[in-house]
C-alpha cells in the first residue's frame, strides 16, 4: 500500500494519559476508525489509562492498538513488560514507539531490531508496527535494512511536503502528520480536549480495519544475501562462540567495533554478533560459524585466514643467529636432573623460532601478539603469571606486552623443552601411558610433548595448525619449520615417527615433529592460556635462566642490525 501524502485523511488518533478523552461517540462521529494508546514505557512504567479506555473504545466500534515507548534498557525485559500489560490477541495492533528518549537513553538500531524479532516470536514476525521519524533516519542512516522493511512504518513527520521515509521502507503505512499544534491541518479532534496526535490513512476505512492488526498473512521474508562460497581448497576459520578467546576473537571484536578488543568472547561480544546476524538475516544464535564468517568477510574485508607466512630469513642472518646460539652460554649450560647440555640443534632451532616470532609480532601478527601479551595475572591459565616470582627474581618484568615479554616466554620454553623431550624435536608419544589410553587428540608429540587437546586454550592453536599444515607431507620441509637446525645432534628412532589415530589430532602429532617451529609457536600460545597442560610447569620443575635471556637478547640485536624485524 502506498500512502497518498498529497492529501490528509484523519483516521487514527494516538493518545496517552496526557490526553483527556471526553466522548468516544464524538471521536467516531469525526470519522476516526482506530485508536493507538500508550501502554508501557521501558521495563516497568504502565500508562494508567490504557486498560480503562480500551473497553470504551471497542464498545464505540473503534479498532484498538497499543504502543510501547522504548528506551535503551534491556530489550527482552521491555518486550516481556509490554506483552504482560497488553496481552496477545489477533485484534490488537502492536507498535514500537522508537523515538528520542528525553532522558538521553534512546534505543539503538540493533536494540530496535532485537525488539521486533523478540516480539515477533510471540505475536508473529512482521506484525509489530514501527513508529518513528527522525530517530530511524538517524540511527539507520542511508542503509537499507530488509528486516526493518518487513514491518509496517508509522511515520512521524509534521510537514505538508517533502515527506521522506528511511531507505528500509518504500512508503509509510500510517502518517502522523500533526501533534495538534505543529503540522498541517486538521488539528485536534472532537471528543478529545486540547492537542492530540492525528494520523492520516488514505486507503479507506474497510482497508484500514482489515489490515489493522497485521494478524493475517505474514509477510514473506526477503531472501538473505547469498553467502560467499569459499574456494574448494580454501581453509575456513574455525567456529567460535561465547567462552572462546584468542586472536580470532580479536579479529571479530575489531570488525564489530567492540571495546575493549581483548580477545575474550564474552556476553558483550555475543550480543554484538547476534545483532550482526539479525542484520544479515542469519540465525541470531551468537555463534560465529562459516556463514557468519563469510558475511563478516564480505562486510569488513577481514585479514586473511590463516595468516600467510613471512618470507624466510636470508641465509646470512640465519647463519649469524646459529653462530650466536652455538657460542652462547645457553649452548653450554648444564641443565638439572643430569640432562647436561642441550643438543646444539635445539638451542639454534629455538633461537631461529624466536626470530620468526619477533618478526611476526612486529608485522602485527595476532598469534604473536597472543604470545607477547602482558602477564594476565591469571595463575590458573598463564604460565607467566604462575612463574611471576621466579621471573622477578631474575629481574625479568612481564607487566607490559611486547618483545621483552615475548623473549621471556621463550626463556620459559627453552627450559620446558629440556624437561619434556631433552630438546629432541622428534620425540614421540609417551609410551608409558599405553596406546590403548591415548587418542589422536591426547597423544603427546614433539619438543614440548604437547597434545592436540590443548587447542581449547585459544583460537590461535587452530590457526597455527591451519597455517603450517599445508607444508606437511612429501617434499622438503618449508624453511619456516627450521627442521635443518633442530636436527643437529639429534637421532630419531622409528617409533618416534609413529602417530596415533586420525584427523586433526593425528596431523598435529606429525606436524609437531616434522615442523619443530610449529611445535614452538603452538607451545608459546599454549603456555599463555592453558599452562596446566604441562606437568613440569605445574610442578615448577623447569629452569628459567639468564643464559637463555641473553641468547634471545642477542637475537634481538641481530635482527635490529640486519633490519629484518618488520
Amino acid at each position: 500500500m502506498r500512502m497518498d501524502v498529497a492529501k490528509i485523511v484523519r483516521k487514527v488518533l494516538d493518545i496517552s494519559h496526557h490526553n483527556d478523552v471526553t466522548s468516544w461517540s464524538q471521536i467516531v462521529g469525526a470519522g476516526i476508525v482506530g485508536i493507538i494508546h500508550k501502554a508501557t514505557e521501558g521495563t516497568s512504567y504502565v500508562d494508567d489509562q490504557y486498560a480503562k479506555r480500551r473497553g470504551g473504545a471497542l464498545a464505540a466500534g473503534l479498532v484498538w492498538g497499543a504502543y510501547h515507548f522504548a528506551n535503551g534498557s534491556n530489550v527482552q525485559a521491555q518486550v516481556d513488560h509490554f506483552l504482560e500489560v497488553v496481552g496477545i490477541d489477533d485484534a490488537t495492533l502492536y507498535a514500537l514507539d522508537w523515538e528520542d528518549d528525553p532522558n538521553g537513553n534512546t534505543m539503538s538500531a540493533d536494540q530496535a531490531k532485537q525488539f521486533l524479532e523478540l516480539i515477533g516470536q510471540r505475536i508473529g514476525q512482521g506484525r509489530c508496527v514501527v513508529y518513528s521519524g527522525n530517530t530511524a533516519k538517524q540511527k539507520l542512516g542511508n542503509r537499507q535494512d530488509p528486516f526493518f522493511g518487513l514491518h509496517r512504518l508509522w511515520l512521524a513527520q509534521y510537514s505538508s511536503s517533502n515527506i521522506k521515509v528511511q531507505a528500509s521502507w518504500d512508503d509509510c503505512w500510517l502518517w502522523q502528520y500533526s501533534d495538534g499544534n505543529v503540522g498541517p491541518s486538521p488539528h485536534g479532534c472532537p471528543g478529545v480536549s486540547g492537542d492530540v496526535d492525528t494520523n492520516s490513512y488514505t486507503e479507506g476505512d474497510e482497508e484500514l480495519r482489515s489490515t489493522w492488526s497485521g494478524a493475517g498473512a505474514q509477510p514473506v521474508p526477503p531472501e538473505p544475501p547469498p553467502t560467499p562460497t569459499p574456494e574448494p581448497d580454501a581453509i575456513t576459520r574455525p567456529t567460535i562462540e561465547e567462552g572462546d578467546y584468542g586472536s580470532l576473537v580479536r579479529v571479530l571484536q575489531d570488525a564489530l567495533e567492540i571495546a575493549p578488543v581483548d580477545g575474550d568472547f564474552g556476553n558483550q561480544t555475543a550480543t554484538a554478533v547476534e545483532a550482526f546476524q539479525r542484520k544479515q538475516l542469519l540465525d541470531a544464535d551468537g555463534v560465529v560459524g562459516p556463514a557468519t564468517w563469510a558475511r563478516l568477510d564480505a562486510e569488513f574485508d577481514l585479514p586473511p585466514y590463516p595468516t600467510p607466512f613471512l618470507a624466510p630469513l636470508d641465509a646470512e642472518t640465519v647463519q649469524q643467529i646459529e653462530d650466536a646460539a652455538a657460542s652462547s652460554d645457553a649452548a653450554s649450560f648444564l641443565w638439572g636432573d643430569d640432562r647436561g647440555e642441550a643438543p646444539l640443534g635445539y638451542i639454534q632451532g629455538i633461537a631461529l623460532a624466536y626470530a620468526t616470532c619477533v618478526r611476526k609480532y612486529e608485522a602485527g601478527d595476532l598469534n604473536a601478539a597472543e604470545m607477547a601479551k602482558a602477564d594476565t595475572g591469571n595463575t590458573e591459565k598463564d604460565a607467566l603469571a604462575w612463574f611471576r616470582p621466579e621471573f622477578q627474581k631474575l629481574g625479568m618484568d612481564n607487566s607490559k606486552p611486547g618483545r621483552r615479554t615475548l623473549r621471556h616466554v621463550f626463556v620459559l620454553l627453552l627450559g620446558l623443552g629440556i624437561r619434556e623431550s631433552s630438546g629432541e624435536y622428534c620425540c614421540g608419544r609417551d609410551t608409558s601411558a599405553g596406546s590403548s589410553s591415548q587418542t589422536s587428540d591426547t597423544c603427546e608429540a614433539g619438543l614440548f610433548q604437547t597434545s592436540y587437546n590443548y587447542h581449547v586454550c585459544a583460537t590461535d592453536a587452530d590457526e597455527l595448525l591451519d597455517q603450517y599444515l599445508p607444508g606437511l607431507g612429501d617434499g622438503p620441509s618449508p624453511p619456516q619449520c627450521q627442521l635443518r637446525a633442530f636436527q643437529r645432534e639429534v637421532q630419531c628412532g622409528s617409533t618416534d615417527w609413529e602417530n596415533i589415530g586420525s584427523g586433526r589430532g593425528h596431523d598435529f602429532q606429525a606436524l609437531s615433529k616434522e615442523c619443530p617451529a610449529f611445535a614452538v609457536e603452538s607451545a608459546a600460545v599454549g603456555v599463555r592460556n592453558v599452562r596446566q597442560h604441562w606437568g613440569p610447569i605445574n610442578r615448577k620443575e623447569l629452569e628459567l635462566t639468564q643464559e637463555a635471556n641473553d641468547l634471545f637478547t642477542t637475537v634481538d640485536d641481530i635482527l635490529s642490525e640486519t633490519a629484518v624485524v618488520s
